[in-house]
């Protein structure tokens, strides 16, 4: 199981109800902790405006792609960030606000993560201000042998702006904890 944001919030979940479904799993860009209740606060409005009427560029400019992405990937591949925000704007606004609503109103998971028993790789942007390096470092501290990457360069969306530096760490891992042995 590997998840970024959402999909590790809840691969985590999965991994603590059935863990007889999860041999494996790699969380990246993701929290075990509840969100900051200033980003509640702000974020709320901005999910019910996009509900009913979508966002304007210049607020997914400022607020929004800045949160996903490194600044030096904005800075130097900016297509990137459009390429995200054209296929996000593509989704059902009604989807997004109740997955939005899902991500900031979650409870707080951080005493559950000693409960998963499967192998765990935790990865992380180095500069991802959505789920900073300090939320990673504490998930993979509660969870018995878990192993820490750091993606140097890359925000919360490590797997888009850093695929193979990514791919270096997952790649091994899947390898070593699901592949078959050979006879």
């Amino acid at each position: 199981m590997a998840g970024l944001s959402w999909g590790g919030m809840l691969a985590m979940r999965l991994a603590v109800l059935a863990p007889e479904r999860v041999r494996a799993m790699a969380l990246l860009d993701t929290s075990a902790g509840p969100e900051v209740m200033g980003h509640r606060a702000r974020y709320r409005p901005m999910l019910s405006t996009f509900r009913r009427i979508g966002l304007p560029a210049w607020l997914v400019d400022r607020s929004v792609v800045p949160k996903f992405f490194a600044p030096a990937t904005l800075r130097d591949r900016p297509q990137l960030a459009k390429e995200f925000w054209r296929s996000a704007v593509g989704f059902s606004r009604e989807g997004v606000y109740r997955a939005g609503r899902a991500i900031f109103g979650r409870e707080d998971f951080s005493e559950q993560l000693g409960k998963i028993k499967a192998p765990t790789l935790v990865m992380c942007g180095s500069e991802d201000t959505a789920t900073p390096p300090d939320r990673s470092r504490a998930m993979a501290s509660r969870i018995a042998g878990a192993e820490l990457v750091m993606i140097d360069g890359a925000g919360h969306l490590s797997a888009v702006e850093q695929p193979e530096r990514v791919n270096r760490a997952l790649v091994p891992f899947v390898e070593r904890h699901l592949t078959p042995p050979r006879r």
